[in-house]
């Protein structure tokens, strides 16, 4: 029994749409998107809530700067890079010192939560703050 002819022509823009709906395609641009999403999200809306942090829990004593802070690809670590700490005029004399950090690398499992709770985002502002003050300490 012979198969009959493929009288069918084959359409580029059908194959094409075909690619882009495949679960592969669908699967790594949701993925990038939530990727990017929150990557702006850690510099805008978390960088400053970061930045808040650290002044209250410094007593207004240092304030800080931060360039950028970039989620791994994987989303269980951030990278924060340049950072860097100047003393206020309420900081005591005997401790004035102004530090430069090139990069901090930090692991967080749930990184992708953080946008959707509240308790999250304190939570990692607190750890982030407390290691830049074990590494301010310790640089003394």
């Amino acid at each position: 029994m012979a198969l009959p002819p493929f009288e069918k022509k084959i359409n580029a823009a059908s194959w094409i749409t075909a690619l882009f709906l495949s679960p592969g395609i669908l699967f790594l641009s949701g993925y990038l998107a939530i990727y990017g999403s929150l990557s702006l999200y850690m510099n805008s809306s978390f960088k400053q809530q970061l930045l808040l942090h650290y002044k209250k829990t410094t007593g207004n004593t240092y304030t800080i700067s931060v360039k950028s802070i970039r989620p791994a690809f994987v989303l269980n670590a951030i990278t924060i890079s340049s950072i860097e700490l100047q003393p206020t005029t309420l900081c005591p004399k005997n401790q004035r010192n102004h530090l430069l950090l090139n990069k901090l690398e930090l692991g967080f499992p749930d990184l992708e939560k953080i946008p959707f709770s509240r308790q999250k985002l304190q939570e990692s502002t607190t750890l982030i703050c407390k290691k830049i003050a074990d590494l301010k300490k310790s640089d003394q």
